[in-house]
C-alpha cells in the first residue's frame, strides 16, 4: 500500500473542497478548515449580539466521527460542547489513490470572559442534601455585580425557602467565587437543575465601571434521585396465541408490593411485542443486567446481534436502520474481543492476563466470528488460528482439552461429564460455523460425547443436539426420547431442571429445543412449542434471561424455532386492563418488530390481557422496587472496611477495602463480581484500581467504573480471604448521606450472593457473614 503523509486540515470547521488548478496530484482533494467564514446559523459562543444560550451539552468526549468524502464540497458542521475547555483533535483521511493523511493536531478553545460552573455529582439518594456548588468566573479587568439564579424540578425542593434561591454579589475583576446552594431530593427519577447568572442592573455598592455591557450565562445540569437500599426486579413473561393448537389468549396477574418495601420506590410497566424476538430487537444493547467486561460477556452481548440479524434476513422483516443498528454493534464487538486474543490464536475472558487460551470461548468466537463475516469484516485468519488452536487440543480419546475452563462451569456438572459438555459446546461451535472437519475429528468426539454411560440432564442435552449435527440420527432421536421422559410439565409449559442454578435449567431447556427443531417432527414441534413457552417465561425485563450462555443459548434456540414456525400474517386486537382502566392496541404485520409498553400508573394492581384476531403476542410486566435487605447466601463471606485518609477532613478522601472469600461446598467459586455501590458524591481514584490488576495477591482480573459504582472482577474464588482496597475521592459535598450497597456474587449463579452496606460518615467497620 502507498502511504503518504500529508496534512489534512488547517484550521477551523471542516470543509472539503475541489482541488485547486495549481495542485500537482492528479484527482486529489484538500481539507481546510473555514476559520473566517462562519455562517450566522452557526453556534458562536462569544458573541452577545447571538442572545443567550443554554448550556447544557458537557461530554467528556466529543467529535468521533467517521466522514465519506464526496466528489464534490462536503462541509460538516458541529455544534460546540457547552464546557468552558480547550479541545484537541486531528483528522485522518483515507484516499485509494493518495494512501492515509493525518493532520497536525488543532485546538479548539470554548471560552466566554464571564460564565458559571455548576459542580453536582450524577446523582443523589432520596432525602439526602445536595450542597451544589455555583461558581462564578469573571475574567474581565473590571468587576461585575452579579445575580444568580437557581431553579429545580419538582424531585428536589429548598430547604432554606425558596426566597434563597436568588443571590446578587460582586465578582472583583479577574477572579472567581463561589456561591452555595442547599437542595434535598425526594421524588425518584431524573431531576434538573438550571442556574442563571446576569448582570445586575440595581445592585446597591459600587461595583465595576459605571456602564457595563450586559451579560448572562445560564446552565442546565441533570440529577438522579435514587431510592435507597437494594433494588429489585419482578418480571412476568407469556405467549398468548390465537391459533388453533394453543387455546391460551388471556392472561391474568396480580401486581403486588411487599410490605417490606422502601416507600414508594415501586414502578411498574407492560411491554407488548408482536414477535418472539421483539424484546431483544428492542434492547439489543442492553440485554443483560449483569457486567460485561470479560471476553465470554463480550461475545454474549455480540451474539443476540447476529441472531437478529439471520432471523430479520430470513423473514424479509430486515430494515436498512435494524441492519445499520445490528452491524454497527458486531463492528464493535469484533474489535473489542480481539483485545482477548493470545499469541497462539486462542481467547480468553480476560486476555494478556490469563496464562493461557480458553477451550470453550476460543469455540464460542469462532462459531460468532465465522457467521458474522456475513454481514461485517472479519479477519479470516483471525478464525483460521482459533480453530487450529482448538483442533491441536484434540485429545487422544477424542475429547477436547478443558484449558482454562473456569468461567463457565457447564451446567455444574462432574468432571467427567464436563468434558463431554464441553466436547459437544466444541463441535457444535464448529459445525454451524461451517468450518470444515475431517472425518476422524468428528468421529473422535462422537466417541468422546458418548463414552459416558450414565450422563446428567446438562450433558444429555447438549450432547444430544451435537450427535444430531454430527450426524449421528439413531443415537441423537434415543438421546432426545431419553430427554423427554425426564421432562418437566405443567400447565401446557415443558422444561428441563436439575438441582444446580437455574441459567442451567435455561441453558438444557435450550439445547433441547434446538434438538426438537432440528428433529421437527409434529411430535416434537408441539414439545418445541411447550417449552419456547417456557422459556419466555423466565425471560429477563430487557430481553435477556439470567446471565451469558443461557441469555445466548436460549436466543439462538428461540430464533431457530421462530424462522420454523415464523407465519407473516398478523392481525390482532390486544386489550389490557389495568384496574378500571382498559386500553386497546392493534398490531398489525408491519408492526411485529415494534414494541408497545404501557406504564402501570398506580401499584399495587392487576393487570388483564385479552387477545383477538389471528397470530401471537408476547405479554411482559416489569415491576421494580428497593427493599430495606435482601436475604444472603452462605456461600460466600464479605467484610468492608472504610478508612478515613484525612485527619483535617474525614470525608475527603477514603479507603475502601472490601475482604472477599468462598465457604460453599465446592472447592472455589465460578467467576464472581464485587459491585461497589459508591456513596452519592464519591468517585474512585483510578490509580488505586489499576494497582489492584497489577498486584496478584488481589486477583483482581479486571475493574470497571459507571456511574457510582466500581466492579470488580475475580476468575475464582476460595477459602482463602482476599482484600482489595482502593480509594474513592470526595467531589461533591451532600449532606445527610445514605448507606451504600455492596454486592459479592456468583456471575453464573446470581442467587448465590451477598450483600451488605458501607457508610462513610461513620467509618465503622461492617461485616456480612
Amino acid at each position: 500500500m502507498k502511504i503518504i503523509m500529508k496534512p489534512c486540515l488547517q484550521d477551523g470547521p471542516l470543509m472539503i473542497h475541489e482541488p485547486a488548478e495549481s495542485s500537482n496530484l492528479p484527482d486529489s482533494r484538500a481539507a481546510e478548515f473555514l476559520s473566517n467564514s462562519m455562517p450566522e446559523s452557526y453556534y458562536n459562543i462569544n458573541a452577545d449580539s447571538y442572545g443567550s444560550h443554554l448550556r447544557s451539552f458537557f461530554p467528556e468526549t466529543w467529535l468521533w466521527e467517521l466522514v465519506p468524502i464526496g466528489q464534490h464540497h462536503t462541509k460538516i458542521s458541529r455544534d460546540l460542547p457547552h464546557t468552558i475547555t480547550n479541545w484537541v483533535t486531528n483528522t485522518l483521511c483515507i484516499s485509494q489513490k493518495l494512501g492515509v493523511g493525518i493532520s497536525r493536531p488543532t485546538e479548539i478553545t470554548v471560552f466566554l470572559p464571564f460564565f458559571v460552573e455548576v459542580v453536582s455529582p450524577p446523582s443523589i439518594k432520596r432525602y439526602e442534601y445536595l450542597h451544589l456548588d455555583v461558581i462564578l468566573y469573571n475574567y474581565l479587568n473590571h468587576s461585575l455585580p452579579v445575580r444568580v439564579t437557581l431553579g429545580f424540578s419538582d424531585g428536589l425542593i429548598m430547604p432554606e425557602g425558596t426566597e434563597k434561591r436568588s443571590q446578587v454579589h460582586c465578582i472583583s475583576a479577574r477572579e472567581s467565587k463561589t456561591v452555595l446552594f442547599t437542595l434535598q431530593g425526594l421524588i425518584f427519577g431524573k431531576s434538573s437543575i438550571n442556574v442563571m447568572a446576569e448582570i445586575e442592573s440595581s445592585y446597591p455598592e459600587e461595583c465595576g465601571p459605571e456602564v457595563i455591557i450586559n451579560r448572562r450565562d445560564m446552565v442546565a445540569k441533570e440529577v438522579v434521585i435514587e431510592a435507597e437500599g437494594h433494588p429489585v426486579t419482578i418480571t412476568k413473561s407469556v405467549i398468548l396465541c390465537t391459533n388453533d393448537t394453543t387455546q391460551i389468549n388471556n392472561i391474568s396477574w396480580p401486581l403486588e408490593l411487599p410490605t417490606d418495601m422502601i416507600e414508594n420506590s415501586a414502578k411498574a410497566k407492560l411491554v407488548i411485542n408482536g414477535d418472539l424476538l421483539g424484546p431483544t430487537i428492542h434492547n439489543l444493547e442492553k440485554l443483560l443486567v449483569v457486567p460485561t467486561g470479560c471476553g465470554e460477556q463480550i461475545m454474549a452481548t455480540l451474539a443476540p446481534n447476529l441472531f437478529i440479524l439471520q432471523y430479520l434476513k430470513a423473514t424479509g422483516s430486515l430494515t436498512p436502520s435494524l441492519q445499520q443498528r445490528a452491524r454497527r454493534n458486531l463492528k464493535i464487538g469484533y474489535q473489542r474481543i480481539l483485545d482477548y486474543v493470545h499469541n497462539d490464536g486462542s481467547f480468553s475472558a480476560f486476555g494478556y492476563h490469563d496464562q493461557s487460551g480458553s477451550t470453550f470461548l476460543t469455540a464460542f468466537v469462532v462459531k460468532v466470528l465465522q457467521q458474522s463475516k456475513e454481514y461485517v469484516y472479519i479477519d479470516q485468519n483471525v478464525i483460521n488460528n482459533a480453530v487450529r488452536w482448538i483442533i491441536n487440543n484434540q485429545l487422544e480419546n477424542g475429547c477436547f482439552a478443558t484449558i482454562s475452563h473456569v468461567f463457565h462451569d457447564m451446567g455444574g456438572t462432574l468432571t467427567e461429564n464436563s468434558t463431554a459438555a464441553l466436547t459437544s459446546y466444541v463441535i457444535i461451535s464448529l459445525l454451524e460455523s461451517g468450518i470444515e472437519l475431517s472425518e476422524k475429528v468428528k468421529t473422535n468426539a462422537k466417541y468422546c460425547i458418548r463414552g459416558h454411560f450414565s450422563p446428567d440432564k446438562y450433558t444429555l442435552a447438549i450432547s444430544t443436539y451435537a450427535l444430531s449435527l454430527i450426524g449421528w440420527e439413531s443415537e441423537a432421536k434415543r438421546c432426545l426420547s431419553k430427554l423427554l421422559q425426564v421432562a418437566t410439565q405443567q400447565d401446557n409449559l415443558v422444561w428441563w431442571s436439575s438441582s444446580g442454578a437455574a441459567s442451567t435449567n435455561i441453558e438444557m431447556t435450550a439445547y433441547v429445543l434446538m434438538s426438537l427443531v432440528y428433529q421437527n417432527s409434529t411430535e416434537n414441534l408441539i414439545y418445541a412449542n411447550a417449552a419456547v413457552r417456557w422459556l419466555t417465561s423466565q425471560r429477563g425485563g430487557h430481553g435477556g434471561f439470567i446471565s451469558t450462555q443461557d441469555t445466548v443459548v436460549a436466543l439462538d434456540a428461540i430464533t431457530k424455532y421462530a424462522l420454523l414456525v415464523h407465519s407473516s400474517t398478523t392481525d390482532l386486537h390486544v386489550t389490557v386492563a389495568l384496574g378500571q382502566e382498559e386500553n386497546e392496541i392493534i398490531i398489525k404485520s408491519k408492526d411485529r418488530l415494534k414494541t408497545k409498553e404501557q406504564i402501570v400508573k398506580k401499584l399495587p394492581n392487576k393487570v388483564d390481557v385479552t387477545i383477538e384476531g389471528k397470530g401471537c403476542v408476547l405479554i411482559q410486566s416489569n415491576l421494580d422496587y428497593n427493599l430495606e435487605s435482601v436475604a444472603n447466601s452462605e456461600a460466600f463471606k464479605l467484610a468492608v472496611d472504610v478508612d478515613s485518609v484525612s485527619s483535617s477532613d474525614q470525608c475527603s478522601m477514603a479507603v475502601v477495602s472490601a475482604c472477599v472469600s468462598y465457604v460453599g461446598n465446592a472447592i472455589h467459586s465460578n467467576m464472581a463480581i464485587l459491585e461497589i455501590t459508591l456513596p452519592s458524591g464519591y468517585e474512585p481514584d483510578r490509580a488505586s484500581l489499576f494497582r489492584l490488576v497489577e498486584e496478584n495477591q488481589s486477583k483482581v482480573k479486571k475493574f470497571e467504573e459507571s456511574i457510582n459504582r466500581v466492579v470488580l472482577y475475580f476468575t475464582e474464588i476460595d477459602n482463602e480471604p482476599i482484600c482489595v482496597p482502593f480509594t474513592i475521592v470526595e467531589h461533591s459535598r451532600i449532606g445527610s448521606r445514605m448507606d451504600a450497597n455492596v454486592k459479592l456474587y456468583d456471575y453464573y449463579n446470581p442467587d448465590i450472593q451477598v450483600t451488605m452496606v458501607i457508610y462513610v460518615f461513620s467509618l465503622i467497620q461492617t461485616t456480612a457473614l
